[in-house]
């Protein structure tokens, strides 16, 4: 790739960016804009997927927002001091620890402290991910490069904490280069994500099936993570994890 590929291409993206994005920063500028009125939305109670209550712009959207956060879940329920999960097995008094440095530092609550640690967590494990693609790929051809960016689009929306099925479409003109058929599995099993609404309005805050949890709580700690930890995603192959080598 020549400096002018690059550079045409860097612009071409940073331009698509700021156009995208300015519809949510333009209130901020209210000689380029009117304020747009703060958004409603539904499930402000749910403990699980935080939705955008009070904010319009995506700074409540990166620092609150969790849907169908499976992996994000699994981390940020061994932060939170608050967390009933079955699989929060970090003691209380570290999580509690972890949290209140946070919590202190930035004046925000330790739910809010948990979830900053939790992106700091997936943020770093997505970077170790790209790097080790990346130095695979240095001197390979069109194939592995191909195979890299699939799965550098895959690996971001699975450690996201809105894992929204559309997002998926992402990587998806990318998965004929994928190795592992489990990835084309994973792309059916997004669909599971629109039962999440069956278990919350059918069930509402009822037990389901003798559990401590509701009908929400019951789709992220277990049908979710059912779905996902059974193969849906394909940790190794031929002695390789990640799946690029």
């Amino acid at each position: 790739m020549g400096i002018r590929c690059f550079v045409s291409t860097g612009l071409i993206l940073t331009t698509v960016t700021v156009v995208s994005l300015w519809p949510m920063f333009a209130h901020r500028f209210p000689e380029y804009g009117t304020r747009a009125s703060p958004a409603v939305f539904c499930d402000s109670q749910d403990p699980i997927g935080s939705s955008l209550q009070t904010g319009e712009d995506i700074n409540e959207f990166l620092q609150s927002w969790k849907m169908n956060h499976f992996f994000f879940l699994l981390i940020e329920g061994n932060m939170a001091p608050t967390s009933n999960a079955w699989f929060a097995v970090a003691p209380k008094s570290m999580r509690q620890n972890l949290t209140s440095i946070i919590s202190d530092r930035w004046q925000v609550s330790s739910r809010q402290a948990a979830f900053f640690l939790a992106r700091a967590i997936t943020t770093a494990f997505f970077l170790a991910i790209i790097m080790r693609l990346c130095r695979q790929t240095w001197s390979a051809g069109d194939t592995e490069l191909l195979q890299a960016s699939f799965l550098s689009l895959a690996w971001f929306w699975l450690l996201l904490p809105t894992m929204n099925p559309w997002y998926w479409i992402w990587a998806m003109p990318l998965i004929p280069f994928a190795r592992q058929r489990t990835w084309l599995l994973l792309s059916g099993c997004v669909c599971i994500y629109y039962l999440r609404f069956w278990f919350s309005n059918s069930l509402g805050m009822s037990c389901v099936l003798g559990t401590m949890y509701s009908g929400r709580q019951f789709f992220q700690y277990v049908v979710c993570g059912w779905s996902i930890s059974h193969g849906a995603v394909p940790w190794r192959q031929n002695g390789t994890s990640i799946g690029a080598e």
